[in-house]
């Protein structure tokens, strides 16, 4: 029983496809609320956990999706937000409205809080702690935006347990009405930050805006409270320089073990990882199947984590040996005429397209690498144009399909795939621009030969290529 949620009997999820939505749909119904929904028509990955959940979703968004049981109208920043006119009909009959931000706000509430920040390594970190605390039968309540974490059946819980681990999103709460981050709805008492890089240009026109959203999250920290970070990244120097006051626990690789979780030695071969590291002056291995130095961090973050929530180092290690990693975060997918294995990444930041196709390179040193990039949100894609035009150095091939729009924002013909091809092709990149999903397959099938490696990379339906490649190459 939940102190705030039990005066509900039955929520609608506005835009209930979405990960973060499904993710906290699945909290509610462990609350004994009855879920209902409504999206496009497109298949998202979420759909085979939302038949856990709710037995229909509506297709379009109209007033007569409210059924009169409702009492709870749940929404996110996409689809209109709070302008949607199921919210806006919910609101005209007196029925209760609720950000998705503000819902996972208050499931946290009341329990021992762990907020994973950050503008990429979130999803997988807030995963890895998740994995450790459910492994450990530490009976978490937990909610990651993502399609799936590899050997659990769900992406959301609310459980008697007294640990709640959430993502935390800077992106704005209602973009049209509130442009807070979401996640100033939360509360922790540990906050992981995995990086920090200037995103989401519509909502913060600059890096110093972004800083500062960043800034007032942890500065609700108290002495006794943990902010969990990375010492040896750029973004460490703007954290150092931020007004608040906390218990700072600091992770990275150094020659003179200034750190608290000191990064000794790695050794990265294909499909595994080794390293380790030092803590109060003891020495650990880790092996994980993960790729590159980014999740290598990401691991350390999540055992520091789980130290202070008081599991034994050793435990932890002994737990991420198992874990497998999440849906759309570098996950296999399959392997093609029996030579070419194929990946897909949810990276849609220049930082991250660069750390996901160097951890491709050492993985696969040897094979040519090629790589379908399907830029996501104009705005992102203008503002960051520089960026992601040298993103790609670990790329032999690259192929750039039209720009995703999120459903937030408008066209913008000012900005396209091929003004990004035409700066990758005048520095010597092979690059390609096709006009579809459907003809990036038939070129696919031109290009891609033995032994080549496949990576689909974005936040927008890009991996549905695997599907249709597979269907393709049967037919």
């Amino acid at each position: 029983m939940h102190k705030y949620f039990s005066q509900f009997h039955h929520a609608h999820f506005t835009g209930i496809k979405g990960v973060g939505m499904t993710s906290t749909a699945q909290c509610l119904a462990d609350l004994g609320i009855a879920i209902s929904g409504s999206d496009v028509a497109d298949d998202f990955v979420t759909a085979h956990i939302l038949k856990t959940v709710c037995s229909q979703v509506a297709v379009g968004f109209s007033p007569d999706h409210l059924m009169q049981e409702v009492d709870l109208v749940v929404y996110s920043g996409a689809h209109q937000g709070s302008k949607n006119p199921e919210v806006e009909e919910a609101i005209r009959r007196g029925i209760t409205t609720m950000s998705q931000a503000e819902v996972l706000g208050k499931l946290m509430d009341g329990k021992r809080g762990v907020s994973v920040c950050g503008v990429g390594g979130k999803t997988t970190t807030s995963a890895m702690i998740s994995w450790i605390l459910w492994k450990h039968q530490n009976n978490p309540s937990f909610s990651v935006g993502v399609g799936g974490i590899v050997g659990m059946e769900r992406t959301g819980a609310y459980t008697e347990g007294n640990i709640f681990v959430a993502e935390a999103d800077e992106y704005s709460i209602d973009p049209l009405v509130d442009r807070r981050p979401r996640f100033t709805y939360q509360h922790p008492e540990i906050i992981v930050c995995t990086n920090i890089f200037h995103d989401h240009p519509d909502i913060y026109p600059t890096y110093s805006d972004t800083l500062s959203a960043y800034n007032s999250f942890f500065s609700q920290l108290s002495r006794s409270q943990s902010l969990i970070y990375f010492e040896d990244e750029k973004y460490s120097d703007d954290i150092k320089k931020m007004d608040f006051s906390c218990n700072l626990i600091t992770i990275g690789k150094s020659d003179s073990s200034t750190f608290s979780y000191d990064l000794s030695s790695y050794r990265i071969q294909p499909l595994l990882n080794q390293f380790s590291f030092s803590h109060e002056q003891r020495k650990y291995t880790v092996r994980v199947s993960v790729p590159g130095l980014f999740n290598i961090k990401n691991v350390l973050s999540a055992i520091a984590t789980c130290s202070i929530l008081g599991i034994p180092i050793e435990e932890s290690i002994e737990y991420m040996q198992s874990f497998r990693g999440t849906v759309r975060r570098f996950e296999y997918k399959m392997r093609l005429l029996d030579s070419i294995d194929c990946y897909d990444d949810y990276a849609h930041h220049p930082s991250e397209i660069l750390h996901t196709l160097k951890a491709l390179r050492e993985w696969y040193p040897n094979a040519r690498r090629v790589v379908v990039f399907q830029p996501h949100t104009y705005s992102r894609t203008k503002t960051l144009f520089h960026e992601f035009s040298h993103a790609f150095d670990d790329a032999d091939v690259v192929i750039i399909p039209p720009i995703f729009a999120s459903a937030r924002e408008g066209f913008d013909p000012s900005i396209t795939s091929d003004q990004l091809v035409s700066a990758l092709t005048s520095q010597g990149k092979l690059a390609f621009s096709p006009s579809s999903l459907d003809e990036t397959v038939e070129l696919l099938k031109e290009l891609l030969t033995p032994n080549d490696v496949l990576m689909t990379i974005g936040a927008g339906d890009v991996y549905h290529l695997h599907d249709m490649i597979q269907s393709a190459y049967a037919g």
